[in-house]
């Protein structure tokens, strides 16, 4: 019996699917992220002899659906430190998580569709997230928000910010593919290597 859809048009469509996928666990992630994120502004302001108003004031203004994320620190106005700390733990959050998984799948790891999945929606969030925050120490003082505040009040240089932020951009970004692709099934792997010499067949021809 002669297949319904071609071998092409299912390599695509298992693309189109498994991207949609990674775009929905990249959203799922967004909440967790933003209450590493904002919990770290939490803590500084905490240690710095402030207070935030209450777990459930913070939670409230973490929610990603609202007009703006903060805690609502009491010291005004905010201290540098204040401003990095969300980033910074943002950032260890992101590369403690990289580095365990790296170095855990280095030897004999098991492949999955959805480890894969998973795994590309909690990378490709982070590295988005990064590579903001590195544009970001270029942005002028009136952008309220952390990277550009930082860089305002403390009158660094923002080539300090943003190259080392570039450099950790393109390492875990590296590492993580690694990761992926340990993780990724062989029929994901040849859907994609079909689709891509198809792709290559087709400008050949053209």
């Amino acid at each position: 019996m002669k297949a319904l859809i071609s071998d092409d048009t299912r390599s695509v469509l298992t693309t189109a699917g498994v991207l949609l996928l990674v775009a929905i666990c990249a959203a799922a992630f967004d909440l967790p992220a933003i209450l590493v994120h904002e919990g770290s502004h939490a803590i500084a302001c905490h240690a710095l002899g402030g207070n935030i108003g209450g777990f459930r004031h913070w939670l409230y203004t973490a929610d990603p659906l609202s007009n703006h994320t903060g805690t609502d620190c009491s010291i005004k106005p905010y201290p540098p430190i204040l401003w990095i700390a969300g980033p910074l733990g943002t950032n260890f959050c992101w590369l403690s998580s990289l580095f365990f998984v790296w170095l855990i799948t280095r030897h004999s790891p098991k492949r999955g569709a959805w480890k894969s999945i998973i795994w590309a929606g909690w990378g490709l969030l982070n590295l988005y997230t990064i590579w903001l925050e590195m544009i970001g120490s270029y942005g002028p003082a009136s952008v309220w928000h952390d990277t550009p505040q930082f860089v305002h009040l403390t009158g660094i240089n923002p080539n300090l910010i943003a190259i080392p932020l570039a450099i950790i951009l393109f390492v875990s970004g590296w590492l993580w593919w690694q990761v992926e692709y340990r993780f990724l099934p062989e029929s994901i792997l040849s859907d994609w290597n079909q689709l891509r010499a198809g792709i290559v067949s087709a400008f050949q021809r053209g």
